[in-house]
């Protein structure tokens, strides 16, 4: 059921067991940037925090991150949430405007058997 499934995705996330799967993944495609890497957003910002807290940046200072759901929801005001992190607000223009993109293709049958595999607890 979707609530069983919920759960074990929760439990999931963060857990040794989902960095095993990341390193896989790695190690597999040499980087995180085959089709299924690009997209674990969340272990690829771990691992920048984790290197510039190594240089003694603050990762909440150096970092601006954007939610896709948010881009689509309210493109202005995040391109202006965008500018103002950079400083350059005064630099505003209605992003709305300039940017049309609409995605619409569904994952592949290779896509989906990469995550299975390395993504499997």
């Amino acid at each position: 059921t979707t609530t069983t499934t919920t759960a074990a995705a929760e439990d999931y996330y963060g857990s040794p067991e989902e960095r095993a799967g990341w390193v896989r993944y790695q190690q597999q495609f040499n980087s995180f940037l085959g089709p299924v890497g690009r997209s674990l957003y969340a272990l690829q910002l771990e691992e920048w925090f984790e290197g510039l807290e190594a240089m003694g940046r603050d990762p909440k200072r150096s970092v601006f991150v954007v939610r896709n759901e948010d881009m689509k929801t309210n493109p202005d005001t995040v391109y202006n949430k965008v500018l103002w992190f950079l400083n350059l607000e005064g630099k505003s223009v209605n992003y709305t405007s300039i940017m049309k993109t609409h995605y619409t293709a569904e994952l592949s049958e290779t896509t989906r058997q990469i995550l299975m595999e390395v993504l499997a607890p």
